[in-house]
């Protein structure tokens, strides 16, 4: 009986934590993966030739539009215009 609930607890609780595990992994190996590319199509060279920081562009970049873009799903979902 106790093992019974404790198990059922357990997976209650640890589901969804597992859950934004598996999430935070691909949405990190998809930014390693586009950075990758950007790397052996010498697109971080060309951003560098124009003096441009590529790290800073390009986290920025990602940082702001991982932040806003839950939002906006979130607004358009709900149904505003």
């Amino acid at each position: 009986m106790v093992g019974g609930v404790v198990a059922l607890g357990m997976t209650r609780e640890m589901g969804p934590v597992i859950t934004a595990l598996m999430v935070a992994g691909r949405a990190g190996s998809a930014i390693a993966a586009e950075l990758g590319m950007m790397k052996v199509t010498e697109q971080l060279d060309a951003l560098q030739s124009m003096a441009v920081n590529p790290v800073h562009y390009l986290v920025s970049r990602s940082s702001v539009r991982h932040q806003l873009l839950p939002a906006y799903r979130c607004r358009n979902h709900i149904g505003y215009p």
